[in-house]
């Protein structure tokens, strides 16, 4: 990590990583914090480049051939009709999750595979090793959020956005813990924040992969 972390532990967080493809990786660790943290100055890169790494979007919105809005609304809008078919109400879009959900789907293209943490350096990116700093960051603050849910997941790209979204809502459906973390009653607000790339676990490929995240906060 580029700079050591100052906090002030204000709840656990239990989280739930999902990445489903051909391969699950689950970490249940309550390890993470919504916090009161000095927020660091952006990683501004070389001399040559001022644009705010950590806080403008436009550096990770740059994908052009597939519609990846339409993937991330889909795939939270199937989140939500799950959850309406089993009684439970619908999540709120949270913009500023899907900011968070967004950098770090860019973060997993980038380094072509699943991560829950930000442990290896990228350029142009101010990495956060755990969810709760990069929750206080895009302006989430522990009176609304003291609990931080994530699945991610990196499918093979689909014919159409509303396919890939599908594929990876099944594979969310499908894996016990990622179906639990959808069906959690008490979260309220979520986004979901997507990436496309070639890369995949490390090597580049001539199939495009799309790495997605969803984040949901309970209070």
């Amino acid at each position: 990590m580029k700079t050591m972390k100052k906090f002030v532990a204000f709840g656990i967080i239990a989280v739930f990583f999902a990445y489903y493809d051909s391969v699950e990786d689950i970490d249940n660790t309550p390890n993470n914090v919504i916090v009161n943290k000095e927020v660091k100055q952006p990683n501004y890169g070389s001399s040559k480049d001022k644009t705010p790494a950590y806080y403008d979007n436009s550096r990770y919105d740059k994908d052009v051939s597939h519609d990846l809005n339409t993937v991330e609304y889909e795939l939270f809008r199937l989140v939500n009709k799950y959850r309406y078919e089993n009684n439970l109400s619908k999540l709120t879009w949270y913009n500023k999750l899907n900011k968070m959900s967004r950098r770090h789907s860019y973060y997993q293209s980038v380094i072509g595979n699943w991560s829950h943490e930000e442990d290896i350096d990228i350029p142009y990116f101010d990495e956060e090793s755990r969810i709760g700093y990069r929750g206080v960051n895009v302006g989430i603050t522990y009176h609304e959020a003291s609990y931080i849910g994530e699945n991610t997941t990196s499918f093979r790209k689909r014919n159409t956005p509303y396919e890939t979204a599908l594929a990876k809502f099944n594979g969310w459906k499908n894996s016990p813990t990622h179906n639990k973390l959808m069906l959690t009653k008490e979260y309220y607000k979520g986004a979901c924040g997507c990436k496309e790339s070639n890369i995949r676990y490390g090597k580049k490929r001539t199939t495009q992969y799309v790495f997605c995240t969803l984040n949901v906060i309970k209070k």
